[in-house]
């Protein structure tokens, strides 16, 4: 007798819940990638700022006046940007300090992430990277070194 009631169509609920599971999973496993792709984009523009703070310091801290440090810097930078497959426009790069013989210098760098971009929703996670370094200005740069009425530096008593 159970086995007839099992042919029949009035028979157990096994596997129906078969649909329900799937599609939460599908949707788990979009959310997911989504985070997954994000966070990995992310992370890149993130090695992308601090590579592209580190040039930019190096350069700037060599540099032997404020004007052309900058703009040595920024070449720089925007080199190194290029390079890396970053889009320029994307890059905000900003100096705090004085520029003098080895005084220091912060540099905050700056880059938009990319969003996800889905059908119908525009710039889904957007967000931006920020980065900051200091660095001294080359306190043994010979164009420093030689010029008269400089003010007494850390690095003037340790020589």
């Amino acid at each position: 007798m159970t086995n007839s009631r099992r042919r029949g169509s009035g028979g157990t609920e096994r596997g129906q819940a078969g649909a329900e599971m799937w599609s939460l999973g599908i949707l788990v496993f979009v959310i997911g990638t989504l985070i997954f792709v994000w966070g990995s984009s992310y992370l890149a523009t993130r090695a992308d700022a601090d590579a592209i703070a580190t040039q930019f310091i190096r350069v700037y801290s060599e540099g032997t006046d404020a004007a052309s440090a900058r703009r040595d810097a920024l070449v720089a930078a925007e080199s190194l940007a290029s390079a890396r497959g970053v889009t320029w426009s994307r890059v905000r790069i900003e100096t705090t300090g004085a520029f003098g013989r080895c005084l220091p210098v912060d540099v905050n760098v700056r880059i938009r992430v990319n969003g996800i971009s889905l059908p119908g929703i525009q710039g889904l996670t957007a967000s931006e990277v920020s980065v900051t370094h200091r660095e001294f200005t080359d306190p043994y740069h010979a164009p420093y070194s030689d010029l008269p009425n400089q003010p007494a530096t850390v690095c003037d008593e340790t020589e």
